[in-house]
């Protein structure tokens, strides 16, 4: 499952990545922070920042798997891409309190959902 979601992922299509990620857990198989991730990023690259943001709260809360920097930073990036602002800088100031640390790209993403 893992490479077919990286690959939905780098083809953008969140559509694809889902169904996959719904055939894991109809499968149980296990997720992890990689997976997760591709999945987020999946979404974010079209746009798709409501579901990008179930996804990103469900990671730890129903999959318990743990979210990364790179995990807060497609689900920023997606707000980007929403023009999100208020959301992206509730995102960011969430980070430090999840134990990720922002980087260049973080804060790149929050202040670019302003324009």
């Amino acid at each position: 499952y893992s490479a077919a979601i990286s690959a939905s992922e780098k083809a953008g299509s969140w559509q694809q990545a889902l169904r996959l990620l719904a055939a894991m857990v109809e499968t149980r198989v296990s997720m992890d922070t990689i997976i997760c991730n591709a999945v987020l990023s999946a979404c974010a690259k079209r746009g798709r920042w409501e579901l990008t943001l179930e996804f990103h709260g469900k990671a730890l809360e129903v999959f318990r798997v743990a979210v990364d920097t790179v995990s807060y930073n497609a689900a920023l990036s997606s707000l980007e891409k929403g023009c999100q602002w208020q959301l992206a800088a509730a995102l960011l100031l969430a980070m430090p309190r999840a134990a990720c640390a922002a980087d260049v790209l973080s804060f790149s993403a929050a202040i670019s959902a302003f324009e």
